[in-house]
């Protein structure tokens, strides 16, 4: 079924690369990340519900 089938939203700009065909590993923890046009720091907090995702920068969750 898929995660379309889970009763949560689920956020995507373009499919991901099939599984079967790549290798997904960390390679860092606990640097910045862009997630879609928005910078995610350490310490941030995502939040996101039907309508979409928000970061709230660490200093302020």
């Amino acid at each position: 079924a898929g995660i379309g089938a889970l009763d949560m939203p689920a956020y995507f700009a373009r499919p991901s690369a099939p599984t079967n065909l790549t290798l997904h590993e960390a390679i860092d923890l606990n640097v910045p990340i862009s997630c879609g046009d928005a910078p995610v720091f350490p310490g941030d907090v995502m939040l996101g519900d039907g309508d979409g995702v928000m970061v709230i920068p660490a200093h302020l969750a």
